[in-house]
Protein backbone atom coordinates (compact mmCIF):
# COMPACT_ATOMS: atom_id res chain seq x y z
CA UNK A 1 0.00 0.00 0.00
CA UNK A 2 2.92 2.32 0.78
CA UNK A 3 4.50 2.12 -2.67
CA UNK A 4 0.81 2.53 -4.58
CA UNK A 5 0.64 5.91 -2.65
CA UNK A 6 4.11 6.61 -3.47
CA UNK A 7 3.77 5.66 -7.08
CA UNK A 8 0.71 7.49 -6.96
CA UNK A 9 2.93 10.96 -6.44
CA UNK A 10 5.07 10.01 -8.74
CA UNK A 11 2.56 9.73 -11.56
CA UNK A 12 1.20 13.20 -10.42
CA UNK A 13 4.47 14.76 -10.41
CA UNK A 14 5.31 13.41 -13.82
CA UNK A 15 1.90 14.24 -15.43
CA UNK A 16 2.05 17.90 -13.11
CA UNK A 17 3.13 20.17 -16.23
CA UNK A 18 0.73 18.31 -18.65
CA UNK A 19 -3.32 19.00 -18.94
CA UNK A 20 -5.14 19.19 -16.95
CA UNK A 21 -3.04 18.75 -13.86
CA UNK A 22 -1.17 21.47 -15.21
CA UNK A 23 -4.01 24.05 -14.28
CA UNK A 24 -3.92 23.53 -10.30
CA UNK A 25 0.11 22.75 -10.09
CA UNK A 26 1.76 24.67 -13.33
CA UNK A 27 1.76 27.80 -11.93
CA UNK A 28 3.13 26.02 -8.53
CA UNK A 29 5.74 25.25 -10.32
CA UNK A 30 6.42 27.86 -12.27
CA UNK A 31 6.77 29.89 -8.94
CA UNK A 32 8.93 27.78 -6.91
CA UNK A 33 10.93 26.18 -9.54
CA UNK A 34 10.77 28.67 -12.83
CA UNK A 35 8.60 28.15 -15.75
CA UNK A 36 11.59 26.23 -17.72
CA UNK A 37 10.85 23.32 -15.09
CA UNK A 38 7.16 22.64 -16.60
CA UNK A 39 9.35 21.33 -19.71
CA UNK A 40 11.57 18.65 -21.05
CA UNK A 41 14.21 17.61 -19.88
CA UNK A 42 14.02 19.93 -16.81
CA UNK A 43 10.50 18.62 -15.84
CA UNK A 44 12.60 15.17 -15.10
CA UNK A 45 14.64 17.43 -12.45
CA UNK A 46 11.70 18.95 -10.45
CA UNK A 47 9.63 15.85 -10.63
CA UNK A 48 12.68 14.10 -8.24
CA UNK A 49 13.45 16.74 -5.96
CA UNK A 50 9.53 17.32 -5.28
CA UNK A 51 8.88 13.39 -4.58
CA UNK A 52 11.90 12.98 -1.89
CA UNK A 53 10.86 16.17 -0.58
CA UNK A 54 6.57 15.18 0.09
CA UNK A 55 8.12 11.62 1.25
CA UNK A 56 8.75 13.36 4.42
CA UNK A 57 4.65 14.02 5.16
CA UNK A 58 4.06 11.32 3.34
CA UNK A 59 6.38 8.84 5.73
CA UNK A 60 4.81 10.28 8.94
CA UNK A 61 1.10 10.78 7.95
CA UNK A 62 0.75 7.51 5.78
CA UNK A 63 3.63 5.32 6.37
CA UNK A 64 3.21 5.36 9.84
CA UNK A 65 -0.17 3.60 9.88
CA UNK A 66 0.67 1.26 7.39
CA UNK A 67 3.78 0.12 9.19
CA UNK A 68 1.19 -0.29 12.03
CA UNK A 69 -0.78 -2.55 10.27
CA UNK A 70 2.26 -4.33 9.12
CA UNK A 71 3.49 -4.69 12.61
CA UNK A 72 0.21 -6.01 13.54
CA UNK A 73 -0.05 -8.61 10.86
CA UNK A 74 3.12 -10.14 11.61
CA UNK A 75 1.72 -10.22 15.40
CA UNK A 76 -1.42 -11.77 14.56
CA UNK A 77 0.91 -14.35 12.45
CA UNK A 78 3.13 -15.39 15.18
CA UNK A 79 0.39 -15.34 17.63
CA UNK A 80 -1.47 -18.15 15.09
CA UNK A 81 -4.56 -15.19 15.20
CA UNK A 82 -6.22 -15.16 11.98
CA UNK A 83 -5.35 -12.18 9.98
CA UNK A 84 -8.67 -10.13 9.40
CA UNK A 85 -7.82 -7.00 7.78
CA UNK A 86 -10.66 -4.86 9.06
CA UNK A 87 -9.99 -5.99 12.22
CA UNK A 88 -6.33 -4.54 12.25
CA UNK A 89 -7.23 -1.33 10.43
CA UNK A 90 -9.61 -0.58 13.07
CA UNK A 91 -7.09 -1.32 15.43
CA UNK A 92 -4.40 0.20 14.57
CA UNK A 93 -6.54 3.34 13.78
CA UNK A 94 -6.82 3.75 17.25
CA UNK A 95 -3.44 4.22 18.02
CA UNK A 96 -2.93 5.86 14.80
CA UNK A 97 -2.07 9.64 17.00
CA UNK A 98 0.53 8.03 18.87
CA UNK A 99 2.20 6.57 15.51
CA UNK A 100 2.08 9.81 14.21
CA UNK A 101 3.37 11.42 16.86
CA UNK A 102 6.46 8.79 17.23
CA UNK A 103 7.39 9.28 13.70
CA UNK A 104 7.19 13.23 14.21
CA UNK A 105 9.93 12.90 17.26
CA UNK A 106 12.12 10.66 15.01
CA UNK A 107 11.97 12.09 11.53
CA UNK A 108 13.11 15.15 14.37
CA UNK A 109 15.79 13.53 15.81
CA UNK A 110 17.13 13.02 12.45
CA UNK A 111 17.13 16.16 11.50
CA UNK A 112 17.72 17.51 13.82
CA UNK A 113 21.63 15.39 14.17
CA UNK A 114 21.56 16.40 10.08
CA UNK A 115 21.41 19.97 11.12
CA UNK A 116 24.24 19.44 13.34
CA UNK A 117 26.15 17.58 11.07
CA UNK A 118 26.10 20.33 8.26
CA UNK A 119 26.40 23.30 10.94
CA UNK A 120 29.85 22.18 12.28
CA UNK A 121 31.19 19.28 9.61
CA UNK A 122 30.27 20.66 7.24
CA UNK A 123 30.70 24.91 7.66
CA UNK A 124 34.30 23.55 9.11
CA UNK A 125 35.05 21.45 5.83
CA UNK A 126 34.41 24.35 4.15
CA UNK A 127 37.15 26.96 5.85
CA UNK A 128 39.49 24.33 4.77
CA UNK A 129 41.90 26.17 2.24
CA UNK A 130 44.43 23.02 1.76
CA UNK A 131 44.67 21.13 -1.86
CA UNK A 132 46.37 18.49 -0.84
CA UNK A 133 47.46 16.74 2.33
CA UNK A 134 45.43 15.07 5.16
CA UNK A 135 42.93 18.53 5.95
CA UNK A 136 42.04 18.14 2.18
CA UNK A 137 41.50 14.53 2.21
CA UNK A 138 39.25 15.28 5.32
CA UNK A 139 37.48 18.08 3.60
CA UNK A 140 36.26 15.60 0.51
CA UNK A 141 35.01 13.06 2.79
CA UNK A 142 32.75 15.57 4.74
CA UNK A 143 31.29 17.18 1.60
CA UNK A 144 31.18 14.43 -0.61
CA UNK A 145 30.15 11.84 2.07
CA UNK A 146 27.21 13.67 3.58
CA UNK A 147 24.46 12.02 1.64
CA UNK A 148 26.34 8.44 2.80
CA UNK A 149 27.00 9.75 6.60
CA UNK A 150 23.80 10.78 6.70
CA UNK A 151 22.07 7.28 5.45
CA UNK A 152 23.73 6.24 8.59
CA UNK A 153 22.38 8.43 10.56
CA UNK A 154 19.29 7.74 9.32
CA UNK A 155 19.65 3.89 10.14
CA UNK A 156 21.17 5.07 14.17
CA UNK A 157 18.25 6.77 15.34
CA UNK A 158 16.09 3.81 13.34
CA UNK A 159 17.76 1.59 15.65
CA UNK A 160 17.71 3.98 18.40
CA UNK A 161 13.64 4.22 18.02
CA UNK A 162 13.69 0.77 17.18
CA UNK A 163 10.59 -0.77 19.42
CA UNK A 164 8.18 2.18 19.62
CA UNK A 165 6.11 1.46 16.72
CA UNK A 166 5.86 -2.13 17.75
CA UNK A 167 5.20 -1.15 21.49
CA UNK A 168 2.40 1.18 20.52
CA UNK A 169 0.30 -1.41 18.21
CA UNK A 170 1.24 -4.35 20.28
CA UNK A 171 1.16 -3.43 23.65
CA UNK A 172 -1.22 -0.79 23.06
CA UNK A 173 1.39 1.85 24.98
CA UNK A 174 0.89 5.61 24.44
CA UNK A 175 3.90 7.09 22.63
CA UNK A 176 5.77 8.16 25.80
CA UNK A 177 5.48 5.33 27.14
CA UNK A 178 6.22 3.04 24.51
CA UNK A 179 9.68 4.89 24.09
CA UNK A 180 10.26 4.06 27.37
CA UNK A 181 9.69 0.46 27.00
CA UNK A 182 11.64 1.17 23.21
CA UNK A 183 14.94 1.59 25.70
CA UNK A 184 14.62 -1.21 27.78
CA UNK A 185 14.04 -3.40 25.49
CA UNK A 186 16.89 -1.95 23.31
CA UNK A 187 18.70 -2.16 26.53
CA UNK A 188 22.44 -4.46 25.31
CA UNK A 189 21.57 -5.08 22.40
CA UNK A 190 21.98 -1.75 20.28
CA UNK A 191 24.34 -2.80 18.16
CA UNK A 192 22.70 -6.00 17.23
CA UNK A 193 19.88 -4.05 16.29
CA UNK A 194 21.64 -1.92 14.42
CA UNK A 195 23.80 -4.11 12.59
CA UNK A 196 20.85 -6.20 11.50
CA UNK A 197 18.96 -2.78 10.21
CA UNK A 198 22.01 -1.71 8.31
CA UNK A 199 22.51 -4.75 5.83
CA UNK A 200 19.74 -3.92 3.57
CA UNK A 201 20.89 -0.39 3.54
CA UNK A 202 24.16 -0.87 2.18
CA UNK A 203 22.59 -2.47 -0.78
CA UNK A 204 20.68 0.85 -1.44
CA UNK A 205 24.64 3.19 -1.30
CA UNK A 206 24.83 2.22 -4.95
CA UNK A 207 21.67 4.05 -6.25
CA UNK A 208 22.76 6.30 -3.68
CA UNK A 209 25.62 7.18 -5.96
CA UNK A 210 24.08 7.88 -8.68
CA UNK A 211 20.91 10.06 -6.78
CA UNK A 212 23.65 11.92 -5.30
CA UNK A 213 25.17 12.42 -9.02
CA UNK A 214 22.00 13.00 -10.75
CA UNK A 215 21.87 16.20 -12.17
CA UNK A 216 25.08 15.39 -14.29
CA UNK A 217 23.12 11.90 -15.04
CA UNK A 218 20.96 14.08 -16.46
CA UNK A 219 23.19 15.71 -18.58
CA UNK A 220 25.03 12.39 -19.93
CA UNK A 221 22.47 10.49 -20.01
CA UNK A 222 18.16 10.80 -20.94
CA UNK A 223 16.36 12.68 -19.31
CA UNK A 224 14.12 10.00 -17.96
CA UNK A 225 17.05 7.99 -16.06
CA UNK A 226 15.88 10.26 -13.61
CA UNK A 227 12.27 8.99 -13.69
CA UNK A 228 13.82 5.17 -13.59
CA UNK A 229 16.02 5.93 -10.29
CA UNK A 230 12.80 7.40 -8.40
CA UNK A 231 10.61 4.17 -9.67
CA UNK A 232 14.18 2.17 -8.39
CA UNK A 233 14.01 4.37 -4.89
CA UNK A 234 10.47 3.22 -4.28
CA UNK A 235 11.03 -0.13 -4.85
CA UNK A 236 14.64 -0.01 -2.59
CA UNK A 237 12.27 1.70 0.32
CA UNK A 238 9.72 -1.26 0.25
CA UNK A 239 12.11 -3.67 0.14
CA UNK A 240 14.13 -2.21 3.04
CA UNK A 241 10.97 -1.13 5.15
CA UNK A 242 9.65 -4.97 4.94
CA UNK A 243 12.92 -6.08 6.65
CA UNK A 244 13.15 -3.42 8.96
CA UNK A 245 9.88 -4.34 10.20
CA UNK A 246 9.72 -7.46 10.19
CA UNK A 247 13.20 -8.15 12.29
CA UNK A 248 12.38 -5.25 14.31
CA UNK A 249 8.79 -7.08 14.98
CA UNK A 250 9.72 -10.76 15.42
CA UNK A 251 12.97 -9.15 17.79
CA UNK A 252 10.07 -7.58 20.09
CA UNK A 253 8.07 -9.96 20.15
CA UNK A 254 10.99 -12.60 21.15
CA UNK A 255 12.08 -10.28 24.11
CA UNK A 256 8.32 -10.11 24.92
CA UNK A 257 7.99 -14.39 25.49
CA UNK A 258 11.52 -14.82 26.71
CA UNK A 259 10.67 -12.67 29.40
Amino acid sequence: MIAFVEFLLLEILFFAPRYPLSLVLGPIISRLAGESYLHYPLNFLVMNKWFHALKIPLYIFISSYFLGVAIAIIHRINSDQPVNLKEIFREVRRVYLHLLVASVIIIGVVYGLSYLYEAILMKRALVIRSTKGIFFILKQVVLYGAPYFKLILTVFVTSLFAFVAPAIVIDKKKVFTAIFKNFKVLWGSFWFIFSVLIVPVLLYIPLLLLKTNSARLGEILVPEVLGILAIADVFFGLFIDAVHITAITMYYLWKKESQ
